[in-house]
């Protein structure tokens, strides 16, 4: 892919590791990889799953994912520089379950 000769990948690695470890207990696990988006620009396409006590209701995992989503793109700014856009999808821990999709485990 393009953005391997551009990118370090181990250091997008750890700056993304320390703010997953930091995102708060709504959130079950995280994934992401480094690909491209809809337009050809390399990005980073986050997986977040969050906790069934947060998705009882709509308005608690709108909340609940804009706090992460925030959190995200705050810490995570100087991957911007790199060119690295976030994008950001959420399920429920519920969701994924039934689901069992490989990419989002």
């Amino acid at each position: 892919m393009i953005y391997t000769g551009f990118i370090n990948e181990t250091e997008v690695a750890k700056a993304v590791d320390q703010v997953i470890a930091n995102l708060g207990p709504e959130v079950v696990r995280v994934r992401y990889n480094i690909g491209e988006d809809s337009t050809g620009d390399t990005a980073l396409f986050f997986r977040v799953v969050l906790s069934d006590s947060v998705a009882v209701d709509r308005q608690s995992f709108f909340d609940a994912a804009q706090r992460v989503t925030a959190t995200l793109r705050e810490q995570l700014q100087s991957l911007e520089n790199w060119g690295l856009f976030p994008y950001v999808r959420f399920r429920s821990n519920a969701e994924q379950n039934e689901l069992g999709d490989a990419k989002w485990a």
